[in-house]
């Protein structure tokens, strides 16, 4: 979890804040890569944390981006409807999966945002600075 303190929006730190966001969320897939510990691709910037209220550009910018939360409730109809699902007896068999099922999901939204961070211009790089004093 990544928490902020809520700014009030009209303010230069509010502005900061939602300029890291847009910085942090666009880049996210490379952490999700060799050389990043393999733990980041378990990471979903859309994953709902219960009694907490996500940071008003955090959000607008998984909107834009067409990035879901992994929904419980849909892991329990594919569990319902996949034969797989039937032969889970216990409660910690499903949470196992539901790990890999947020972590699946997670390499997808991934792989989603890769794809729109490739369509973005890139900036051309800036040319080195020349000594002037020297010959």
């Amino acid at each position: 979890m990544l928490a902020a303190y809520n700014w009030a929006p009209n303010t230069d730190r509010y502005r900061k804040l939602s300029q890291f966001v847009d910085a942090f969320f666009t880049k996210f897939p490379i952490f999700q890569n060799p050389p990043f510990h393999p733990k980041w691709k378990e990471v979903s910037l859309s994953a709902p944390l219960a009694d907490w209220q996500r940071f008003p550009a955090a959000q607008l910018w998984l909107d834009q981006h067409g990035i879901q939360p992994v929904a419980r409730d849909k892991f329990e109809e594919f569990l319902r409807q996949a034969p797989a699902g039937a032969k889970l007896q216990s409660d910690a068999e499903k949470e196992a999966l539901f790990k890999q099922f947020q972590a699946w999901e997670a390499e997808k939204n991934a792989r989603a945002q890769a794809q729109v961070q490739v369509q973005a211009p890139v900036r051309p790089a800036k040319p080195e600075k020349k000594d002037r004093w020297k010959d």
